[in-house]
């Protein structure tokens, strides 16, 4: 009676290839793989938000730098017209009152006040709560063209760390 070949190697004879089938536990990934990724998104997340975090400040305050100016010079055009600064109505007739001007969200309010002794005036934006960007808690400038930074306690940041 002959043998029956049940997948083993019968000397004289070819060897048959073996089909294999994958199991089923190999199609997916570990738990470990999954928890290295995962780690790894962490680590670049850590390093890049706070990174963002800053360029969106920056920008903001180079917005606000923006909307100061052309509050200034809406100052100024008004200055020629009446032969008077228009403190007092600034907020009501400019719409140059917050930063971004063209938004429903206020990152930064502009006020204008008259200097003391003088017919000129000083605009002020100051930032809304986790928008100030570096030491530079409000930036200002007057009808000579003097541009400043304040920090929160008053005191003068240099200006070229605030305006470019």
């Amino acid at each position: 009676m002959p043998r029956r070949d049940y997948g083993r190697h019968v000397p004289g004879r070819p060897a048959k290839p073996r089909t294999t089938v994958p199991h089923p536990r190999r199609l997916g990934f570990t738990l470990i793989e999954l928890t290295v990724v995962l780690a790894i998104i962490a680590i670049i997340v850590a390093i890049a938000y706070p990174s963002y975090i800053d360029t969106v400040r920056k920008a903001r305050l180079t917005d606000a730098q923006t909307v100061l100016l052309e509050a200034s010079h809406w100052m100024e055009k008004k200055y020629v017209e009446e032969n008077s600064y228009p403190v007092a109505d600034f907020d009501d007739s400019s719409g140059l009152d917050k930063s971004p001007k063209d938004s429903s969200k206020t990152y930064y309010e502009i006020t204008a006040v008259a200097r003391t002794g003088s017919t000129g005036y000083r605009l002020i934006a100051t930032p809304k709560s986790g928008q100030q960007w570096k030491d530079c808690a409000r930036l200002t400038i007057d009808d000579l063209g003097d541009k400043a930074a304040l920090k929160e306690d008053g005191e003068t940041q240099s200006e070229a760390d605030c305006w470019p």
